[in-house]
């Protein structure tokens, strides 16, 4: 069983941007071993510990490949917006993280203009299989 301060290896699915960097700051202050998948298309300025895998979730499977053969104790995914990004790597990461946490927007919560938002709103209906944008519609 697990220490509340043994360290863990952890897998961010984005990091360089908005919460994603603040998420991968956090774990290295808890002293985390943290990698990160990135297209490498932002600005990065984490730290040199971090390592850096390239990937682009838009390819599916193909986009992931730098996951191949490794192994986390959790991912953090903070960069899946359709079902087209998120299905690969959860098929692509089942059997080799421990716990998969997927951020998403408070957008999934019905009406808009419900506030504050509670986790007993209703949720929206799931997005299609074939939505490859996010917009207001979808």
């Amino acid at each position: 069983m697990r220490t509340q301060n043994a360290s863990m290896k952890v897998l961010v699915l984005g990091g360089t941007q908005f919460v994603g960097r603040h998420i991968v700051e956090a774990l290295l202050v808890a002293g985390h071993t943290v990698s990160i998948l990135t297209r490498g298309r932002s600005p990065d300025e984490l730290p040199t510990q971090v390592e850096r895998l390239r990937g682009d979730r838009n390819e599916g499977a193909l986009g992931l490949e730098a996951l191949t053969g490794r192994s986390w104790d959790a991912c953090v995914d903070v960069s899946g917006y359709t079902p087209q990004q998120v299905r690969p790597s959860v098929e692509r990461l089942r059997a080799s993280v421990k716990r998969y946490v997927f951020v998403s927007a408070v957008s999934v919560y019905g009406d808009p203009d419900d506030r504050p938002v509670r986790e007993t709103h209703p949720l929206m209906p799931p997005a299609s299989e074939v939505v490859t944008e996010v917009s207001g519609e979808t």
